[in-house]
């Protein structure tokens, strides 16, 4: 069935930019991102509203339609509402941003794209204050073997309306990202720590995430490693214009007494003008919307595949 209508708008008139795009599910409709920026002379951006937050793999830390275990902790493809500045220099890119909170004003808000620290019955704390930067060098732009290395950070507060405190978050992480003629290899690595304000009584080594209608509790210390491999398949007189093929790994190691969770998906993506389309083996253990697996336990030790077909459609 229809999984996903999107609507979107990039422009720019000159040195003033827009892009936005809200999202129609059949369980929720929600935005996606939405801002407005500014190109200075020197190339860089000034972007205000809900951007991507700039923290490890960008733009994605997968090549699949499902994508990898750091989007599901809130640490890859995240959205928030701020100020972002992008400033390349060179083979160097840095990007600073300041989110003031997540997508939404209410942390209740379950129907949401990026996944966030979100609020419920058991503990009622929101992202707020964050904080991130990243620097990223290129090492043989002038060739076709193009290695990128980069270093991110993240530091942000929780706010507890039970405590009227508030608590923190941070995350960081190095990354390579190597594209070399048709290949390209990604790898990841990252950490990762909730400390938020609880009453007493109410446990804090699991922290509630949520989005897209649902939430699950996260182990609220943890390690992300992720290890991608794609191929641009050659292609001559065809009408097919793309064929990628790609082996993607992700997995969190806890720092609670619970089993690792992992997440590998082998699968292609199939280019054709207007059409894009998706075909993936999903492989899970001890992952969230798998089974009985969770991001704060061991709730699954058994592997589940699923199959996973995705038609695309963009004009």
């Amino acid at each position: 069935g229809l999984d996903i209508f999107r609507v979107g708008a990039e422009g720019s008139s000159d040195n003033l930019l827009l892009s936005a795009e809200y999202r129609f599910y059949p369980y929720m409709n929600t935005i996606h991102h939405g801002w407005v920026g500014y190109r200075f002379d020197d190339s860089s951006e000034l972007q205000l509203g809900i951007s991507r937050v700039p923290f490890g793999l960008l733009p994605y830390a997968s090549h699949n339609f499902w994508f990898g275990v750091p989007y599901y902790l809130g640490l890859a493809d995240d959205y928030d509402l701020g100020a972002k500045y992008v400033a390349p220099r060179g083979d160097w890119n840095f990007q600073l941003a300041f989110y003031k909170g997540s997508e939404l004003s209410s942390a209740s808000d379950l129907g949401r794209y990026s996944f966030d620290v979100v609020s419920d019955a058991d503990a009622h704390n929101e992202e707020s204050n964050q904080f991130n930067a990243r620097v990223a060098y290129s090492i043989g732009r002038e060739t076709g073997c193009v290695n990128e290395v980069g270093l991110s950070g993240q530091w942000g507060e929780l706010a507890n309306s039970d405590t009227d405190a508030r608590g923190t978050h941070w995350a960081a992480a190095g990354h390579l990202d190597s594209r070399c003629g048709r290949w390209n290899l990604q790898f990841e690595l990252a950490r990762y720590g909730f400390d938020p304000a609880n009453p007493p009584g109410t446990a804090s080594r699991r922290v509630r995430l949520g989005a897209f209608e649902s939430a699950y509790d996260v182990s609220a210390q943890g390690t992300l490693a992720v290890a991608n491999v794609a191929y641009n398949l050659p292609l001559s007189g065809s009408v097919v214009d793309q064929v990628t093929c790609y082996n993607d790994y992700s997995a969190l190691y806890k720092d609670l007494d619970a089993d690792t969770s992992q997440l590998n998906t082998t699968g292609c993506v199939v280019g054709a003008g207007p059409l894009f389309l998706y075909v993936d083996v999903i492989r899970a253990n001890n992952m969230v919307f798998f089974g009985n697996g969770s991001l704060a336990g061991s709730g699954e030790r058994d592997w589940d595949t699923r199959f996973n077909i995705n038609l695309g459609y963009y004009w």
